[in-house]
């Protein structure tokens, strides 16, 4: 628990010439009071911004696995054909010699 402590004081005070809480938000009151009241809306509307940026990187990441699933889907079918797509050529081949066959016999059947 104190390593958290310590290190959290550090984090706080780490540009800060004393080593205190006390110090620590002494400086974090003069920072903020280097900020300007008009500059209040300037910093809201750049965090709403970057809080939009992370909904979408959300929403971004909720999409990644149902992609990775179609992916691993479509790797599983072409696993599945692979063996079949060797043939595949020949397939093509013997049917386009035997459209002509089957044109022949459609004529012959209707005369």
């Amino acid at each position: 628990m104190w390593e958290r402590i310590l290190k959290l004081l550090s984090t706080i005070s780490a540009d800060s010439p004393e080593r205190s809480v006390l110090g620590a938000i002494s400086n974090l009151q003069t920072k903020l009071s280097l900020i300007e009241p008009s500059d209040y809306t300037h910093i809201d509307t750049r965090l709403q911004a970057v809080l939009h940026k992370m909904d979408q990187l959300k929403a971004k990441a909720k999409e990644i696995p149902e992609t990775n699933n179609k992916v691993a889907e479509v790797f599983d079918l072409v696993r599945k054909v692979e063996p079949v797509l060797s043939t595949l050529p020949e397939v093509v081949e013997r049917m386009t010699a035997l459209k002509s066959l089957h044109e022949q016999a459609s004529q012959f059947a209707s005369n």
